[in-house]
């Protein structure tokens, strides 16, 4: 069995060959629910092979003939080739989201530059536009078995925002002589908070606009106040993904390479054991967000192409100056609403908080990953039946 086929039977994510490569040569630590369905997937049980590894790990040690050696140059060779696999295992981390924020930044602005903003554009030409009653707001339980439901209800609670929105002019509000990023921000602030709450701030982007952070962007941003992507969030997010290392930096590191007294010998393990037990608990989440950056990257790619071509074949259909929504045909206004929707899954793929696939952990993780899950699901479907 090769490494990436052990780890897609193991539910490992994106990078799976990778994952298991790094456990077989001890760079990481499996959680126990990725150590049990690694024992499946080989079909022992976790207590079996939890005892061959013991067993293998001590013939290892007698062959190399460490299995008794605690001389002191001993331990910090030891305390040095731990380090190392720290370093190496988080240097493979922060490389990895550094890729994939990259491909997701450039897919959203793609997205918000030829679709959403030229949608909003578009929009502002139309006068009297329906803006579809808002879904009442309900309880929302994250990751429950019937979810689908709720992600619908989430999208077109957002859509008819959006509608209403547009409708109250904060599409001109807006493109007021800001650039693309400033312009996206200042439209989703008002498309979330209520476009009324964007009429003090003005195209200077001050007030609501520039200060609310009621959608957390990818990253640790904020749409309303910056609306760029992972970009302006990145040196938050690797340095989330590299905590484990950040324990070691306040007194850990230079112990490393000289002599330690017993005291500095058992602190520096304690804060080796603490980076360690760090990167175990992460890692779940770690894996969800390698799976999840792509998934929303390729559906951002999908709407800044296809939705914008759409887009560009309607404009051409409506003619240019303003028009009434009286004078649209029933097919150029059911388009209209289209791109609404497809907006509102936009907005709701770059609301996706990336920090907290790192910072949550037990049930809380499961049920946010189970969320983030749901709403990519249902966004992809709506977007695809659209265009």
């Amino acid at each position: 069995m090769s490494q990436d086929e052990l780890g897609r039977r193991a539910n490992y994510g994106a990078g799976r060959g990778v994952s298991i490569s790094r456990i077989e040569t001890g760079v990481n630590r499996p959680s126990a629910q990725r150590f049990r369905d690694i024992a499946e997937s080989l079909g022992v049980e976790a207590d079996e092979l939890a005892e061959l590894a013991r067993a293998r790990t001590a013939a290892i040690a007698d062959r190399q003939g460490t299995g008794t050696d605690t001389t002191p140059r001993s331990r910090r060779r030891a305390t040095r080739d731990r380090l190392q696999s720290i370093q190496e295992l988080v240097k493979a981390r922060t490389d990895r989201i550094e890729e994939l924020g990259t491909a997701f930044n450039e897919a959203h602005e793609l997205a918000r530059d030829r679709f959403f903003l030229e949608f909003v554009a578009a929009a502002n030409a139309i006068s009297g536009a329906q803006v579809p009653e808002l879904p009442a707001e309900e309880p929302r339980v994250d990751g429950s078995q019937d979810s689908q439901p709720e992600a619908a209800a989430d999208g077109e609670r957002l859509s008819g925002r959006i509608a209403g929105a547009l409708a109250d002019g904060a599409g001109r509000a807006a493109r007021a002589g800001v650039g693309g990023a400033a312009a996206y921000s200042t439209f989703s602030a008002a498309a979330v908070l209520g476009a009324a709450s964007l009429r003090g701030a003005g195209p200077g982007l001050s007030g609501v606009a520039a200060t609310n952070s009621t959608l957390a962007l990818l990253g640790g941003g904020t749409l309303p106040a910056g609306g760029a992507g992972i970009a302006r969030g990145m040196l938050l997010l690797t340095g989330i993904v590299a905590a484990p290392l950040t324990m070691l930096a306040a007194g850990g590191l230079f112990l490393v390479a000289r002599r330690r007294s017993k005291q500095e010998d058992e602190r520096l393990t304690a804060q080796l054991d603490q980076s360690e037990a760090a990167i175990v608990a992460t890692q779940e989440g770690f894996d969800a967000l390698a799976d999840v950056l792509p998934r929303a990257t390729d559906l951002l790619v999908y709407i800044g192409t296809h939705a914008a071509h759409a887009l560009d074949r309607w404009r051409q259909s409506i003619g240019a100056g303003a028009v009434d929504w009286r004078d649209l045909t029933p097919a150029q206004r059911r388009a209209y609403r289209d791109f609404v929707s497809v907006a509102a899954c936009e907005l709701s793929v770059d609301g996706i908080d990336a920090g907290k696939f790192m910072t949550t952990e037990g049930d809380d993780r499961k049920r946010f990953i189970a969320a983030v899950d749901e709403t990519l699901l249902h966004a992809d479907r709506t977007v695809r039946a659209l265009v």
